[in-house]
């Protein structure tokens, strides 16, 4: 079994889907010291979640992580709906509980692993561009995508209010992982390029 951050993420096979139901919780993971994940947090924080609290004031956003700096930290001193955990032995208990995995990223590069375990675990994924790049999902079938605070807050808020809507998009983004993230799918895909590298040696 593979790694990836504090927790394990079995890709062939995958985490078992939530069959639970979720309460109306927002989720971000990732470690806290890299800047664009604290400052993902924070902005969603500042930009987003008064904006869904104006149409959900019950909905709460849990910010799962390792070392979390004072300016992430200080956020949950403020306001109880939010609650920031450090490191964690297991991220999969938290999105268990969470209805909607969100990824508020502005800065950074790289695959979202963090999107592939969300997608694996049945959870509807709703994210920045940015914060997709390098998964080949599409917007509103796979994961929904907004970048303006207004829209991200309004399919935030549109997805807490609709259980039938996060299975669906939880349905897919799972049967996403499984077709194009198993590690039989890639090793296979590795294989084609090898084959082409040697084919024009």
């Amino acid at each position: 079994m593979a790694r990836i951050g504090p927790y394990p993420f079995k890709i062939s096979g995958h985490p078992s889907p939530v069959t639970g139901p979720p309460e109306n919780i927002l989720l971000f993971t990732g470690s806290m010291d890299w800047a664009p994940n604290s400052d993902a947090a924070l902005y969603f924080c500042r930009e987003i979640l008064p904006l869904i609290w104006n149409e959900m004031p019950d909905a709460k956003f849990y910010i799962v992580g390792k070392n979390p700096p004072e300016s992430v930290r200080s956020l949950e001193k403020r306001e109880s709906r939010i609650v920031v955990t450090g490191a964690v032995p297991d991220v999969r208990p938290y999105e268990e509980r969470a209805k909607v995995f969100v990824v508020p990223l502005r800065i950074g590069g790289g695959t979202r692993l963090k999107i592939l375990e969300a997608m694996s675990m049945s959870r509807p994924v709703l994210s920045t561009a940015v914060g997709a790049e390098g998964i080949e999902a599409k917007d509103g079938v796979h994961l929904e995508l907004a970048d303006r605070p207004e829209d991200f807050a309004a399919r935030a808020v549109a997805l807490l209010r609709d259980d039938a809507r996060c299975r669906a998009l939880g349905e897919a983004g799972r049967k996403f992982v499984r077709e194009n993230y198993d590690w039989k799918i890639i090793g296979r895909k590795a294989d084609a390029v090898y084959e082409q590298i040697a084919a024009m040696e």
